[in-house]
């Protein structure tokens, strides 16, 4: 499989492009995850008629391929030209808080190409933390590391992440976390608004930022075109302990939805984000 990907990756983006319209237009046929699409779009959106919740999910079914095309040509070693196509917004306040030797934590959901993000080392002009989920097939786990990495993006397993980030002495480190999956049933400590009521919601970056008085950043995503994102960081708090208990979390969730509701097609409606609500608060 992954001999196969470094193959395929050769290929000029275009003709992924090419090739994503065509496992588009197959989508349609197949309805590839249809019925989780369309339970989180009634969830998200109870408002549109099914009518228009199909075609929300035929603008979402059309970039998805264009994102697995350009998360494709990104695993091909030789191809660098994140910088013509991911732009960074007022990275300067990301610089003034590093410059206060202050640790920035950013907070991003699956909204956008959050994977092209790894030339973000290079935008900023800092050095950049992300934390990776461990896969079982290890050839391609070895794969993705590559990609990620192209920009010196410094890589560290979830299960040790605290334990890295103790350990790590650099006094300007940047680090990311994706911050909007749906945590274990048995490990949910916060329940949010995240265009429901009592979403079950991951709370270690907040815990994070408050233990080592870190400030906290969202950073949004805007596709401005085909293959052409603007990543906006917008400050939450960089005093993070001055805020209650999951306020922060609430915070970033708010920011998020909003992003979102700007440009629903464009986040990842596959994945079960709901799928531990409490009884009674979805039918």
């Amino acid at each position: 499989m992954s001999f196969l990907i470094k193959i395929i990756s050769k290929l000029p983006l275009n003709m992924l492009y090419n090739l994503g319209n065509f496992f588009y237009l197959l989508s349609l046929v197949s309805g590839y995850r249809s019925k989780v699409i369309l339970k989180n779009l009634k969830i998200a959106f109870p408002n549109l008629n099914e009518e228009e919740r199909e075609k929300l999910k035929r603008k979402f079914y059309k970039y998805f391929f264009e994102l697995i095309a350009e998360n494709i040509k990104d695993f091909d070693p030789s191809w660098k030209d994140h910088k013509k196509h991911v732009f960074i917004e007022n990275a300067e306040m990301v610089k003034n808080l590093t410059n206060k030797n202050k640790k920035v934590i950013l907070m991003l959901g699956h909204h956008g190409n959050f994977e092209w993000l790894s030339v973000i080392p290079e935008l900023l002009q800092e050095n950049v933390y992300a934390v990776y989920n461990e896969i079982n097939n290890k050839s391609i786990e070895k794969l993705i590391l590559q990609k990620r990495a192209k920009y010196n993006l410094g890589l560290f397993p979830m299960k040790e992440t605290y334990k890295f980030i103790e350990s790590n002495r650099d006094h300007r480190a940047v680090y990311g976390f994706i911050a909007d999956q749906s945590p274990h049933e048995g490990r949910i400590h916060h329940r949010s608004k995240f265009f429901v009521e009592n979403t079950p919601t991951h709370v270690g970056a907040e815990k994070i930022a408050k233990m080592y008085g870190m400030a906290l950043v969202y950073l949004e995503c805007v596709r401005l075109s085909r293959g052409r994102y603007v990543f906006k960081p917008v400050l939450i708090t960089e005093n993070p302990q001055e805020f209650p208990d999951y306020q922060l979390t609430d915070l970033y969730n708010q920011l998020l939805e909003k992003s979102i509701r700007e440009q629903p097609e464009i986040y990842l409606w596959t994945h079960k984000r709901w799928k531990h609500l409490r009884p009674g608060v979805y039918q």
